[in-house]
């Protein structure tokens, strides 16, 4: 069994694991932060058919433990988007593996990286890897989530 995560480019095959992936790590994770009807909000982002344009337009990566998707993570420009960690492969460096490798895509070509809508769950993760909170709001769910930065270089 191996401890350490595979970080691959998401694929289209990838679609329905990533889907089924990220809708119970809403449920399941998630859910402790959030009223049901937020959760089914952010699910409408993440349909399959949505997947799949995402992957299409998207740096998007997988995480993999022993060929089991585990994780996901994508970057748009400088903005991080999906980062999901299965609740069973949480405090295994899934969630830093894909964070190291959206980062190193992101420098190529920014100083920073930024976060939109940063959610309750992953406030500790991302101060622990260097994020900084800018503005809180309320998103079109009516979910209350921190704008956050890190500087790159």
């Amino acid at each position: 069994m191996s401890d350490t995560p595979t970080i691959r480019r998401a694929q289209e095959g990838d679609i329905p694991d990533m889907h089924e992936l990220i809708h119970t790590t809403l449920d399941r994770v998630n859910a402790k932060h959030l009223e049901p009807d937020v959760i089914a909000g952010w699910k409408e982002l993440y349909t399959e058919e949505k997947l799949k344009e995402k992957v299409a337009n998207w740096f998007f990566v997988v995480a993999e433990l022993d060929g089991t998707l585990c994780g996901t993570g994508a970057c748009e420009g400088n903005e991080l988007h999906a980062v999901f960690v299965h609740a069973g492969c949480h405090r295994r460096g899934v969630g830093t593996a894909i964070m190291n490798e959206l980062e190193s895509h992101i420098a190529k070509d920014h100083d920073s990286v930024g976060i939109h809508g940063a959610s309750a769950a992953g406030l500790p993760f991302y101060e622990a890897l260097g994020y900084d909170k800018d503005e809180q709001y309320v998103n079109s769910f009516g979910m209350s989530v921190h704008a956050m930065h890190k500087q790159l270089r």
